[in-house]
């Protein structure tokens, strides 16, 4: 889902966690250092909430996260948040920075009065957890423009890091795998300027229709302004012999209105209408595709490789 279908999203405490997760592969490619600064305030207090929220402070400290702890109090002032970001410098104050494994040997020797000082901090970010959301939903569109989504908005693929001039025959070698090629292949559709052959649509919709429901379920791609294209995706999977992933874009089709709505905006009405068990079996789906990852990745490849003289 791209940032506009985000940001269309009818649950906004949502939104925060949706777009740090399409994250995920340029933090793992530049770092933190190496994102925007919409980008930085929104993973740093994403993740801040996160931690606690999963495991407490000793938690956010613990992991890499405690790595970054000291550059999240100035992102949380600038989400208008001083008081919090001031216990939080304070809580600082028990961990110099040091390796992981420091951090967890501080943490064990907590005096009670820091340890007391540490709990407070946590039931803090708790208590303000969901005002931290709202205001970055409001910091993402107020930045809307800040931030870019690795993998041209595919979450659901391990970051590519493919130089720009990197060629189809590179792309499509027989030794490289499968989860490589297939984000590698997608990002140059993506990125194509000139119209793409009816071989090339059918390979980035099915691509895409596959990394969407993976990475957050059927709910998530009808929602999005390329469910649109489920039809052309089913019947691009069927082709490649992704039979198994083409049958879960089918039946999550099926739970909407026949003929298939292509306009977004009744499509995105139907889905408000549907039955709560309907939207379960949409968000599960997302497992289903999880499980099906390998042979589908691998047909879609090898159906690229058979065909490669019809792609540019």
């Amino acid at each position: 889902m791209d940032l506009p279908d985000l940001l269309a999203w009818p649950r906004r405490a949502d939104v925060p966690g949706m777009l740090f997760r399409r994250l995920i592969s340029r933090h793992s490619t530049r770092g933190i250092l190496g994102m925007s600064r919409a980008e930085q305030v929104l993973w740093l207090v994403f993740e801040l909430c996160g931690e606690v929220s999963n495991g407490g402070v000793d938690q956010f400290f613990g992991n890499s996260s405690g790595e970054r702890a000291p550059l999240v109090p100035a992102a949380l002032r600038e989400l208008g948040e001083p008081d919090l970001a001031a216990a939080l410098e304070r809580s600082l104050l028990h961990f110099p920075p040091g390796a992981r494994a420091e951090r967890h040997e501080l943490a064990s020797a907590l005096s009670p009065a820091a340890r007391a000082e540490l709990e407070a901090l946590g039931k803090q970010v708790d208590a303000a957890t969901d005002r931290l959301l709202e205001a970055l939903r409001r910091w993402i569109e107020q930045h809307e423009r800040e931030f870019t989504l690795s993998n041209a908005g595919l979450a659901a693929f391990r970051p590519v890091s493919f130089p720009d001039d990197v060629t189809l025959d590179e792309i499509l070698a027989r030794d490289l795998a499968a989860d490589l090629a297939i984000p590698a292949l997608y990002v140059r559709l993506a990125h194509r300027k000139a119209p793409l052959s009816p071989l090339e649509r059918g390979l980035q919709l099915a691509i895409h229709a596959f990394g969407e429901i993976s990475d957050e379920g059927g709910l998530s791609y009808l929602f999005s302004s390329k469910g649109r294209y489920a039809p052309e995706a089913h019947a691009a999977l069927e082709a490649a012999d992704a039979t198994d992933a083409a049958a879960v874009v089918e039946r999550a089709m099926a739970v909407l209105p026949s003929p298939y709505p292509t306009d977004d905006g009744v499509r995105r009405t139907a889905l408000a209408a549907l039955s709560d068990d309907a939207l379960t079996r949409l968000r599960a789906m997302q497992w289903e595709l999880d499980d099906l990852r390998l042979p589908t990745i691998e047909a879609l490849i090898a159906h690229a490789r058979a065909h490669r003289r019809e792609l540019t």
